[in-house]
């Protein structure tokens, strides 16, 4: 009965010299580190992955066509789970935030806008078709003063006879501008077609940025203190603490850290 009551002890094994020890603690510490990074790795990719099927069914294109930017190595990114949730915080930027209930996280996202072309149809179907040019057109009804974004325009193919230096050939030039005129679908924009806009006006409250990766990025709200346009810098304040910032604009009542 007292055998069955009482653990049987087997005899010590070789004690492990002191040496051998600390090889071995390192090697169960490396172990544990390489098990950690090879979870925030497999949390990036997911992340980067899921995010980009949701762009690509956004933009409604082929998933292919959206590039990621890749996220720091060393930035640890936790498997979310229950999937991300992503929404676009500041419209026409090709950035998106990433949120995750469990466990709790945020990211933002940013990735490389995809180029659209349309191509025309020929007016002469028999005939080869000319050398052409893509130029930025109106892709839907666009009335005078919009602020556009690149999901307002469309590629369309210009033959290089009528070709001319007013035409809008790098999608870029269009940030932070606005239309002077009204606009219908396919209708072709030219540079006199548009000019800056005020983004920023003095005494709104706007979205502050403070770092510009994907790895680091803070937005808060604030006032401007002034008229901003494009690249411009102003002057704002944080209508808490009272302190006078200064930020460069990026969109439509958006700013970021200069």
């Amino acid at each position: 009965m007292l055998q069955d009551l009482c653990p049987t002890i087997s005899p010590p094994g070789p004690r492990l010299s002191w040496r051998a020890a600390v090889h071995l603690g390192w090697r169960l510490a490396l172990g544990l580190a390489l098990s950690a990074s090879v979870g925030a790795s497999d949390g990036a990719s997911a992340l980067l992955s899921q995010a980009q099927q949701w762009i690509a069914q956004e933009q409604g294109v082929s998933a292919q066509r959206i590039q990621m930017r890749a996220i720091d190595r060393r930035i640890q990114v936790q498997p979310c789970p229950a999937g991300w949730t992503f929404e676009t915080p500041f419209p026409g930027q090709p950035s998106v935030r990433a949120s995750c209930e469990s466990p709790k996280a945020q990211w933002f996202v940013q990735w490389k806008s995809p180029r659209i072309q349309v191509t025309l149809p020929s007016a002469r179907a028999a005939a080869p078709e000319p050398v052409a040019k893509s130029a930025l057109a109106a892709s839907r009804t666009l009335p005078r003063g919009s602020h556009l974004d690149a999901s307002m325009v469309q590629w369309v193919e210009v033959p290089s006879a009528q070709w001319s230096a007013h035409h809008l050939s790098d999608i870029t030039v269009i940030t932070g501008s606005e239309l002077m005129r009204d606009m219908v679908p396919g209708q072709i924009i030219r540079r006199q077609d548009i000019r800056p806009s005020v983004l920023v006006k003095k005494g709104q409250m706007v979205s502050f940025q403070v770092g510009q990766s994907a790895e680091f990025m803070i937005v808060a709200t604030v006032q401007a203190l002034q008229d901003g346009r494009i690249g411009e810098q102003i002057r704002l304040k944080n209508p808490d603490s009272g302190r006078i910032l200064t930020g460069v604009v990026t969109g439509l009542n958006a700013v970021r850290t200069p």
